[in-house]
């Protein structure tokens, strides 16, 4: 190093130009600006993902708080166990027996196996229907299940068992529900109708249940003719072993129960 003036002035200089302090400056800023943005980058990742984050476990606690809402529903709903027919039998029937009589078909998922009560004749006649046994608790829940109608009030013992402290109004709006389910017309027997069904169903063994001993039929039993069929009919018949009786509609009875029947064409017992 020179120690004179002009020496320490060129020394001075060399070492500006040598270490080149301006262009560091330069490279500085430059390093400060990356971090910045390395930084900004960092922060808004962060941000993206605590978002992401609330949004799944917004969705997740949705998701929990409807299965516990769907499993309480399901938990206060009553022990049945719904009837599942063969789907087979739903589209196609026994074999043809001679006369067809006390041959089977459902016609329906929801639909109560129906037997054929008659069938004198080759041509194309309408025949008759009867459900094989009274409709069960389990069907009458899933009509009350998708209809919103209040259960009967008596205690259910097994879901097969046939339903019963049922009023006319009861049974009525079963049998107009299945009708829209299946496309099929089902109806309660007429006091003819059930009469002829009771040699079909004592031979099955099904007429006889533990808590039925009444059974709601379809006539009016208004004493007198009526003027008009739309006018209100104030009382129903219902069989009671082998008499008829009549009461209002709305009457709940402990061993009421119901069968259905409907008419069979020829082609769709084939």
């Amino acid at each position: 190093m020179n120690n004179s003036p002009m020496g320490m002035i060129r020394d001075f200089i060399r070492s500006l130009t040598e270490q080149r302090t301006y262009p560091y400056y330069y490279r500085l800023r430059a390093d400060q600006r990356a971090k910045r943005r390395q930084v900004t980058y960092a922060v808004i990742s962060a941000f993206a993902m605590l978002i992401g984050f609330a949004l799944f476990y917004a969705t997740t606690d949705d998701a929990t708080v409807q299965d516990q809402a769907a499993a309480e529903h399901v938990a206060d709903a009553p022990d049945i166990v719904t009837e599942t027919p063969d789907p087979a039998a739903a589209t196609a029937p026994q074999p043809a027996k001679e006369g067809w009589r006390g041959a089977k078909l459902i016609d329906c998922r929801t639909c109560p196996p129906v037997t054929i009560m008659e069938s004198e004749g080759h041509g194309e006649i309408d025949r008759l229907g009867i459900t094989t046994r009274p409709i069960s608790f389990a069907e009458f829940h899933t009509f009350t299940a998708d209809t919103g109608r209040a259960l009967p009030p008596c205690p259910m013992k097994s879901p097969a068992e046939g339903v019963h402290c049922l009023s006319w109004d009861d049974a009525q709006a079963y049998a107009d529900w299945l009708s829209l389910e299946s496309s099929k017309i089902y109806r309660l027997p007429t006091v003819a109708e059930w009469q002829q069904a009771n040699d079909i169903l004592n031979m099955e063994g099904t007429i006889d249940s533990p808590y039925i001993a009444s059974h709601w039929l379809g006539d009016c039993a208004d004493s007198g003719p009526r003027d008009d069929e739309t006018e209100p009919c104030m009382l129903r018949s219902i069989a009671s072993g082998g008499a008829v009786a009549a009461l209002p509609g709305d009457t709940r009875l402990d061993d009421a129960g119901f069968y259905l029947v409907r008419k069979l064409s020829r082609m769709s017992i084939y």
